[in-house]
């Protein structure tokens, strides 16, 4: 019988009779083939786990990290919180234009106005641009890092994280949107209630314009209450599709019935001058409780 030969360069390595089925699975030194596969190797862990986020451009690492993490850095933080003031400014100011205040007399009589010490709406459209100006620097900023992460084949690992978080897509998604109504305003180079836009369409915009909530979201976000509402709501999406889908369906078509049933012979008494306007009249009068003739 031959002696086992043991090398010397490894200790912990032996060498016998490969036949012997004792060193074929009691062996603890030994590693099995499929330990060897299932094994990640160190390319694999450069796109996964912690060094995940540190590879790519340290430009494009560091300005993603600037804009989709507010909680990154100080810088992001502030920024954000600017971002997230500018929002909140705004749709306050959008409360304020709907009361009776010197904006709802304009080139008239501004001393009827119930509250006249409230802005007029010169200084609303200013106080617009302002508001929405580093919004739209922001907006620019995220197009270009999109950009830059997508078609620079460096920053792949970069495009991997944006890309897998479903929730900051849907958030880019909204800051792009919010800002057409702005670049709407600011071609004309006057506010929106002097264009000549239909009730559907400035309702549109209007609904454009308040997704710029995402940002106060975005801040937000990593808080446990905020944070388990929106997983909730992620899972539940697909099967919140197909009770929105009957929702619009239902009213869309009771807004149909309701326009032909009582067509518009008379402008003066036309209870309805658009399939708009009487799906509309459905949707409320689903939804509240005597609150459509306030609404139409």
């Amino acid at each position: 019988m031959e002696p086992l030969q043991v090398s010397h360069s490894n200790k912990y390595k032996t060498i016998s009779n490969p036949a012997d089925p004792v060193n074929q699975s009691d062996n603890p030194l030994r590693v099995p083939e499929e330990a060897k596969r299932d094994t990640p190797s160190s390319s694999d862990n450069s796109e996964e786990g912690e060094g995940f986020q540190h590879i790519g451009s340290p430009i494009a690492v560091m300005w993603y990290d600037f804009l989709m993490h507010p909680r990154s850095s100080l810088y992001a933080m502030c920024w954000s919180i600017m971002l997230c003031s500018l929002v909140i400014l705004r749709i306050f100011a959008i409360l304020l234009e709907s009361c009776n205040g010197p904006n709802q007399y304009y080139k008239r009589d501004r001393v009827r106005a119930s509250y006249y010490f409230l802005l007029s709406e010169p200084q609303y459209f200013q106080m617009y641009v302002a508001c929405f100006t580093p919004l739209l620097l922001d907006t620019a900023m995220r197009i270009v890092l999109v950009l830059l992460i997508t078609f620079e084949s460096e920053n792949y690992p970069v495009y991997r994280r944006f890309v897998s978080d479903r929730t900051e897509l849907v958030m880019f998604a909204c800051d792009v949107i919010c800002v057409i109504p702005f670049l709407v305003s600011a071609v004309h180079l006057a506010p929106r209630d002097f264009l000549s836009l239909s009730q559907a369409e400035s309702i549109t915009l209007s609904i454009m314009e308040l997704l710029m909530t995402s940002r106060i979201f975005r801040l937000l976000r990593n808080i446990p209450a905020i944070r388990a509402v929106s997983i909730a709501l992620t899972n539940s999406f697909e099967h919140l599709v197909l009770p929105i889908f009957f929702f619009f369906a239902f009213n869309i078509t009771t807004g149909v019935f309701f326009y032909f049933a009582e067509p518009c012979y008379d402008l003066n008494v036309c209870p309805w001058t658009s399939l708009f306007q009487s799906t509309f009249y459905s949707i409320v009068t689903m939804t509240t409780s005597k609150a459509q003739s306030r609404c139409l």
